[in-house]
């Protein structure tokens, strides 16, 4: 089936705003904002969850940057005290591990009893998991 329209009057008013909108952000050229805009977030506590790899991994290495608390929560210790170790070579800042499997309530609820007897305060979640 081929549509063939011989004037925008002709266009059915979904391709009218989605099609631009699309075109708009595929093809948004550079980014208009870079890390290194970002403010110091020196007394800011973060937790990212599965902050082990990926964009977790790069969030937590920015922030790290930016001097910000950071805690790794991911379910696999070895692979998160491997990241932590990354992200200090990286940055040399110390990012903390928080145990959390986000499948199991009871490990929820444990890592945030851990998380409150160590902070006062949660400035971001960012839920990466």
């Amino acid at each position: 089936m081929v549509l063939v329209f011989h004037s925008l009057s002709d266009v059915p008013a979904i391709f009218s705003g989605i099609v631009p909108f699309i075109a708009q952000a595929y093809f948004a050229g550079k980014p208009r904002w870079t890390p290194e805009q970002m403010p110091d977030q020196s007394g800011r506590t973060i937790i990212i969850t599965g902050g082990n790899s990926g964009i977790g991994k790069e969030c937590a290495k920015i922030l790290l940057q930016r001097n910000a608390n950071v805690y790794l929560a991911c379910r696999n210790q070895d692979s998160a005290e491997s990241a932590i170790i990354e992200l200090r070579e990286l940055t040399g800042k110390q990012a903390k591990y928080l145990h959390l499997d986000l499948a199991n309530l009871e490990s929820v609820k444990a890592a945030a009893e851990e998380f409150m007897s160590k902070e006062s305060r949660l400035h971001v979640l960012l839920n990466n998991a």
